[in-house]
């Protein structure tokens, strides 16, 4: 009769195991970049909404690709996420092998339903968006407040020899946004930018 258990118990490890197998390494760093380019995204998107900027109306997939990768801050938070992501994965299925009893108490006896597998996976769909869009509306409230409380400016120098000065968004491939005020945004294309001064100090008496 243990044997049968012991099986039954290899049995079930072996299958989670297979389940739950960690990816060769091409595939491991083709969705860590994925992840960081959905986060990036989600970061940028709500950041420049701060502004009143849709950034999807200024911007193409590259800029989406590509940005990311200049932003520590989302790079860290996402393999973060992952990592953390993955650990819960691994603590989940072994408690739910070595301690079946105490699984089935975290989830009030909804192991042993057909449909558990389904849900658990589902809470888990909801998380995560909830989870990317709560950091990422306290990523953005705190970079707005960064640029108003900074004192730094750029200048532009236009093609035309006119020029315009403010506190630096942010820039893609094809757009500088600039803050002129606290409520003034302004959006530059790049092709009309003929140079920019940057680290313009507030001058004090």
């Amino acid at each position: 009769m243990n044997n049968n258990n012991n099986n039954d118990t290899s049995a079930a490890q072996n299958k989670l195991k297979l389940k739950f197998a960690i990816p060769d390494l091409q595939t491991l760093i083709t969705l860590f970049y994925i992840s960081i380019v959905v986060v990036g995204m989600i970061f940028n998107s709500t950041y420049y909404g701060r502004f009143g900027i849709n950034i999807f109306d200024y911007s193409d997939i590259l800029d989406f690709l590509v940005a990311p990768l200049g932003d520590l801050k989302i790079l860290f938070f996402t393999a973060l996420t992952l990592l953390t992501l993955y650990l819960l994965f691994r603590l989940d299925r072994k408690t739910r092998v070595k301690y079946p009893k105490l699984y089935k108490m975290m989830y009030a006896g909804m192991t042993e339903k057909s449909w558990f597998d389904f849900v658990y996976y589902i809470q888990y769909l909801v998380f995560i968006p909830i989870y990317l869009i709560g950091f990422s509306s306290v990523y953005a409230s705190f970079q707005k407040k960064k640029i108003l409380k900074s004192e730094d400016k750029i200048e532009i120098v236009f093609n035309d020899g006119t020029t315009t000065s403010g506190k630096k968004i942010g820039a893609n491939s094809s757009f500088h946004f600039l803050l002129e005020s606290d409520e003034k945004v302004k959006i530059i294309p790049n092709s009309s930018v003929k140079s920019i001064i940057a680290n313009l100090k507030k001058k004090t008496n």
